[in-house]
């Protein structure tokens, strides 16, 4: 199967496996956290793994992490929401300000690995609306 539509195809339990984790106790229960957040924090940490498993795919089954301290490309994925204020969105005020605005973890080797994922993945898309449902 083709890179891209392997990463279009990818779940959470197909990610773990890859990335050789049980996928029935890689997730926390974050029990020590109010019970409104547990959801979305467990959603990012099947997002993080999910994204790690994307990047490996891409890069010929060779894990893959962002270096920031080299000036190859990193790309992170952006939503909008078109209708109104929500989403996922950043702005920037003037030339002064640098920096990430997505953690390393959540970066991708490729701007066609980001979209499979992102943009064209079921599952992913299920995850990362729990993770940061609009409200």
């Amino acid at each position: 199967m083709e890179t891209l539509e392997k990463i279009k195809k990818l779940t959470f339990a197909s990610a773990c496996k890859l990335r050789k984790l049980d996928a029935k106790k890689v997730v926390p229960d974050f029990a020590h956290l109010p019970e409104e957040d547990r959801e979305g924090m467990q959603s990012h940490t099947m997002i993080v793994i999910m994204v790690a498993a994307a990047n490996q795919i891409a890069n010929d089954g060779k894990p893959w992490k962002a270096d920031y301290s080299d000036s190859n490309w990193k790309y992170e994925a952006r939503w909008y929401n078109k209708g109104g204020s929500s989403g996922f969105r950043y702005i920037g005020y003037g030339g002064w300000h640098s920096g990430s605005t997505v953690g390393s973890r959540l970066a991708f080797i490729s701007y066609d690995c980001m979209r499979a994922l992102c943009e064209q993945n079921k599952n992913y898309i299920k995850l990362w609306n729990k993770y940061s449902p609009v409200k």
